[in-house]
């Protein structure tokens, strides 16, 4: 399954200053945009711009 799983992932690094759309799918954000219907809400929220590095992986964005 890893085998299989990792054919579809891509690695990607981001430098700061770019912008980034942010996927906020996994937990319910009414605050960002509250839709009476979820199917028509949005996947994916932005551009944000990349303010700096936090972890390997993890980056801090400005929101507003």
């Amino acid at each position: 399954m890893k085998q299989l799983a990792d054919k579809r992932r891509l690695e990607r690094r981001f430098k700061i200053g770019d912008m980034v759309y942010v996927r906020l799918q996994a937990c319910k954000h009414i605050s960002i945009s509250f839709k009476p219907n979820a199917k028509l809400s949005p996947k994916y929220f932005g551009p944000y711009k990349i303010l700096n590095k936090v972890g390997e992986v993890a980056y801090k964005v400005d929101y507003q």
